[in-house]
């Protein structure tokens, strides 16, 4: 089945970034990936800050922007503006066909660290796993010499689920990272 998921995005200090029509040159859009297909949809941030799936747009020149819904699953957002480097990553998860789940998008500059959050769900897409082994890794210093600098992934922080699923990372260097959960024995 499908759902939809809607929200807005901030800036770190809270403050609304703006977007345009999709068919603006300084158009600002935001990814979905769906983790257990693969597909991957595009919708754009609004004047308003919001962005939507599905939605749709009309240009003045009558073109039409059809954004579907997402399958249902845990879902990858991303949304990079190109011209200063602010990025975010959010994951969130429809939990059954016909909902629309809202989930927020903060995006940080390329060169801070932020903060990672989530939950981990038991296979039925809606029950918290406790006490779950959760790490995570991003992309740090792994070595120097005179001329340059070499990066690789590396383990940043490990922590364990709560009663309800949910766990928390500070300090996370801004870029790509992995998130992975592993039930304890």
């Amino acid at each position: 089945g499908y759902g939809g998921i809607e929200g807005s995005v901030y800036d770190e200090d809270g403050n609304l970034i703006i977007g345009d029509n999709p068919d603006s040159p300084g158009a600002l859009f935001v990814y979905a990936k769906n983790i257990s297909t693969g597909e991957t949809y595009r919708t754009w941030v609004d004047s308003n800050g919001h962005y939507a799936f599905p939605r749709t747009y009309t240009s003045s020149k009558g073109d039409k922007y059809d954004v579907p819904q997402v399958p249902v699953g845990n879902v990858i957002l991303q949304i990079l503006r190109a011209s200063d480097r602010y990025t975010g990553v959010v994951t969130t998860n429809i939990p059954a066909a016909g909902m629309i789940v809202h989930q927020d998008i903060v995006m940080i500059p390329a060169n801070r660290y932020g903060v990672v959050s989530g939950r981990v769900l038991e296979s039925d897409g809606l029950t918290g796993a406790r006490n779950v082994l959760v790490q995570i890794a991003g992309k740090v210093l792994s070595g120097f010499d005179l001329y340059s600098r070499s990066y690789g992934f590396g383990l940043v922080g490990s922590t364990n689920t709560d009663e309800n699923g949910h766990f928390h990372f500070e300090n996370v260097p801004a870029g790509h990272i992995q998130l992975n959960a592993v039930r304890k024995a």
